[in-house]
């Protein structure tokens, strides 16, 4: 009789820690928590979780014009963390709005005391937060994403030993700490650097020196990047927001890189103008130095003031030693028919002997437009038979 009364197995309860612990982690941290309730069994298995992720899904309402709500947000935070045991070793805040306070900076404390590995901070208001100066002294530190920040470390910080991905979105920073920073963390791999125009205009150039760096995304102004020791890099991005009287490089434009990029097999370029003559130089210049490329991405921009000289330069390059012999995809956006984006298509064509294919996307295009540009791009010449020429929704 006894035993036709017990309760029902918990099959919940019952599964291996190492499960309970990946099903409370893909939870919001809110409901994560709420999971006490359920049992004497469940109290507090949150608080041992050792990645635990603060964003807008803690809030029902929006907290960026509630100074209040944003106050009380921040010591609900530093309050659940207060009850969390053991190490955390991935921690984002990602709530906008979200103010600097004596919370905050007593979260970042707490975090560097509790062996945080992988950092993200993502706080949107209208003035930069300004990281405490024990930040810097976080020698463990692996994954790094920060945005809206004043990152200005004291003039003994020499880097991060460990860390291997490095995000930077719209952080106050001068070029010498970035230089600094990534030829002081010798273990990096990725690098995305995001600036807003204020800064770009005071950074102007970048030197990479990052020996394991294998992916580089930039977006901002600069006249130039350099990259002086990266061998291991393989993919690259980089988006411009250039004016149209400047460019991806300033002063001239070398013919290839003064280190070959070995490794790098995909680049994607944003907001290229063919008809400035120093931004197809350096495009060109990026495919020299590159003999493993094996895809390119481009999404050209209308031109406002026109270029001179561009389509003679890019027919000369059809009588120059450039020659793509492992690029197998490239996809590009087209704006117009000008004649030096179709000698840049033709110059492709003719020095890609192993493309499989070649995508065009018509940007602001007429239809007629299209079609005149479809039958000339078919009469080019194909160092690859298997080429195939594709236009993207036609």
């Amino acid at each position: 009789m006894a035993s036709s009364c017990r309760r029902p197995s918990d099959m919940i309860s019952n599964l291996p820690g190492n499960v309970i612990e990946t099903i409370l982690m893909r939870l919001p941290i809110r409901d994560a928590v709420r999971t006490s309730i359920l049992s004497r069994k469940w109290r507090y298995i949150w608080a041992k979780l050792p990645e635990i992720v603060f964003d807008d899904t803690l809030c029902q309402e929006s907290v960026e014009n509630q100074h209040g709500a944003k106050t009380k947000l921040a010591e609900t935070i530093y309050q659940v963390l207060l009850l969390h045991h053991g190490p955390i070793l991935k921690f984002t805040l990602s709530i906008p709005g979200l103010e600097s306070s004596y919370e905050i900076d007593q979260l970042i404390l707490f975090l560097l005391r509790n062996g945080i590995e992988d950092f993200t901070l993502q706080m949107r208001e209208s003035e930069p937060y300004k990281l405490p100066a024990a930040f810097f002294s976080c020698i463990q530190m692996k994954y790094l994403d920060l945005h809206f920040c004043v990152f200005k470390p004291s003039p003994s910080f020499k880097g991060f030993s460990r860390l291997t991905s490095l995000k930077f979105c719209e952080v106050n920073v001068g070029r010498e700490i970035i230089e600094s920073l990534i030829s002081n963390c010798p273990l990096l791999e990725q690098f995305t650097l995001k600036l807003t125009l204020e800064i770009s205009d005071s950074i102007n150039y970048l030197e990479i020196n990052a020996p394991n760096l294998k992916f580089f995304f930039f977006q901002g102004i600069l006249k130039s990047i350099w990259f002086k020791n990266a061998p291991l890099l393989a993919e690259v991005e980089i988006y411009t927001e250039n004016p149209v009287d400047n460019s991806l490089a300033v002063g001239g434009v070398p013919n290839k890189l003064s280190s070959t990029l070995i490794n790098l097999k995909i680049l994607t370029l944003y907001e290229i103008c063919f008809e400035q003559l120093d931004e197809v130089s350096c495009t060109l210049c990026l495919m020299r130095s590159s003999p493993t490329l094996q895809k390119i991405t481009i999404e050209a921009c209308p031109d406002i003031c026109g270029g001179i000289g561009v389509s003679e330069f890019l027919g000369r390059q059809h009588h120059s030693d450039i020659v793509l012999e492992k690029l197998q995809k490239v996809n590009m956006q087209v704006v117009s028919d000008t004649r030096a984006q179709l000698e840049f298509i033709k110059l492709l064509l003719a020095k890609s002997p192993v493309l499989e294919t070649m995508l065009l996307e018509p940007k602001s295009m007429k239809a007629d437009e299209g079609l005149n540009l479809l039958k000339v791009i078919t009469q080019f010449r194909r160092a690859s038979a298997d080429a195939e020429v594709l236009f993207k929704d036609w």
